[in-house]
């Protein structure tokens, strides 16, 4: 502020020009204000230029321009050589741009002409998750905006057309940018305008441009001029030293959306789902369209960073009753909740419906290495409350594994049992090793629920109620139960249960579960 106030009073004349632009130009859909400064000193054959505009956007963002210029009158000061130097900002909602731009000029008393060159500089190009799209296949499709500041030159020719009246025109360039393998930018445009001095101290003006990226852009503008002073200087060449640096002050933006699949920014590789469901049909290739109908398929068939998305299906642990091993980055996701990959938030496909998991195999946990799995989006089923007791309670166990498939009772089904003739409840989760894991696990608020009644056609089986079945006639039923989990000080086990040593086994503890 010191030195363009040490300017003004040295300063041949400065003037203050307060302007309204409506509405959109090239780069930019909104209109703006300005607020425009120059200081003009005015030697013998020369005139050098400082100019400040400040620019506030109709949706409250700014740019800004800073400049310097010379002009160098010839043979005899008829005509005048100029040059320019600008630093130009401006704000977005997704991008803050910054840019250089120089100028060439060549001013007459008929015929002016001028060429500006722009050049973008730091963060000028940025992309954004607009939204989920859908699934498809095994990706994770997205709508994601594209935008760059381009780089641009402009030619022009203008004049008077009457001392009051000031006519110009002509080409433009708008440079190409790579995002992200897409192309933004490149085309050719033109631009005209016309600038009307109402009075000494009102202006006002339109202008008119197109290119195959903005298409036709149609701008008025208002301005209050206000001189602040200064020595009146070669009034034979008035006009020369009057007219002002005309560029384009505001930096052009261009955005696009497109739809992508969703990639890791580590590696730039796909991140891959695979589905599964137990009403899907078997034979699926856990794609969106044709899931897989076991748990463990998608096990064997993913790989490190892929992520397992698991739908309720018929509600109980059918087909996926023998836990889960995953892999390093890998993460087992419910349906039933929104799923949050860094700034990608996809919304759950069936709100509020968990999948229902167990694992029948004895003392084997649930899930094994689940690094960023969200274990309270799943319920958790003991085995024993999926097992089903022969005639007259006399025969071995079994497992259910579909009413369709349902097979006869064998003698060597039965799982071994822990102390007191009891089976013991799997590990909720083990072998936490995964990199992006969190301190040790707290599931207390694990939430567990039954599984529906049998098909009437299961031809005389019998859900044995209870959490800690025994070869009696009369379970008793009960909405508690105990679950162990890894990774927790060990703690006593649970009352009633004896002296239960699986209770601590795996360096774990045993903690409620309710329905």
């Amino acid at each position: 502020m010191l030195f363009l106030a040490t300017c003004t009073l040295c300063a041949a004349e400065s003037k203050l020009q307060v302007r309204h632009r409506e509405s959109g130009g090239i780069g930019y859909n909104k209109g703006y204000s300005t607020v425009d400064y120059t200081v003009s000193h005015i030697g013998e054959l020369s005139q050098f230029l400082l100019n400040a505009r400040g620019h506030l956007f109709n949706d409250a963002r700014f740019a800004s321009n800073l400049g310097v210029g010379a002009r160098r009158a010839i043979y005899g000061g008829k005509y005048l050589l100029g040059g320019n130097f600008y630093y130009d900002f401006r704000e977005s909602k997704h991008l803050h741009t910054n840019q250089v731009g120089g100028g060439l000029e060549f001013l007459s008393q008929c015929v002016d002409v001028r060429m500006n060159g722009y050049l973008p500089v730091g963060d000028d190009v940025d992309y954004k998750t607009e939204h989920f799209l859908k699934f498809q296949g095994n990706q994770i499709l997205e709508k994601q905006k594209l935008i760059a500041a381009l780089p641009a030159i402009d030619l022009e020719v203008g004049g008077p057309i009457k001392p009051w009246i000031y006519l110009g025109g002509g080409p433009y360039y708008l440079f190409g940018r790579d995002v992200r393998g897409h192309q933004l930018g490149n085309a050719v445009g033109g631009k005209a305008h016309c600038d009307i001095d109402v009075h000494r101290y009102v202006s006002l003006g339109a202008s008119i441009s197109y290119d195959k990226i903005f298409n036709t852009k149609v701008q008025g503008y208002l301005a209050i001029n206000i001189p602040l002073g200064g020595k009146k200087e070669k009034p034979a060449q008035r006009r020369l030293y009057d007219t002002p640096i005309y560029r384009n002050e505001i930096i052009p933006l261009h955005q696009k959306t497109r739809t992508v699949a969703w990639y890791r920014e580590e590696d730039g590789d796909s991140t891959r789902v695979f589905f599964v469901n137990n009403l899907a049909s078997p034979g699926g290739n856990g794609s969106f369209e044709s899931p897989f109908s076991s748990l463990k398929e998608a096990e064997t068939s993913s790989q490190e960073n892929d992520i397992i998305y698991v739908y309720k299906g018929d509600g109980t642990p059918r087909n996926m009753d023998e836990g889960i091993v995953l892999k390093d980055g890998q993460r087992l996701v419910s349906s039933g909740a929104d799923l949050q990959i860094d700034e990608l938030l996809i919304p759950a496909l069936t709100p509020g419906d968990y999948p229902v998991l167990t694992n029948i195999h004895p003392f084997e946990p649930i899930i094994t290495n689940p690094g960023e799995t969200h274990i309270e989006d799943f319920y958790f089923l003991n085995p024993d409350q999926y097992y089903f007791w022969g005639d007259a309670w006399g025969g071995p166990w079994t497992t259910h594994t579909g009413s369709n498939n349902l097979q006869p009772p064998v003698n060597n089904a039965q799982p071994p049992p822990a102390n007191n003739g009891e089976i013991a409840p799997p590990p909720v989760v083990a072998n936490n090793s995964n990199n992006n894991a969190g301190p040790p696990y707290d599931f207390s608020d694990i939430k567990v629920e039954k599984p529906a009644a049998p098909d009437p056609d299961l031809q005389g089986w019998t859900v044995m109620p209870g959490n800690t079945p025994t070869p009696t006639p009369t379970p008793t039923p009960t909405e508690e139960g105990w679950v162990h989990v890894e990774n927790k000080p060990p703690t006593p086990p649970p009352p009633g249960s004896g002296n239960n040593n699986n209770a601590g086994s795996g360096g774990g503890s045993w903690l409620p579960w309710r329905k």
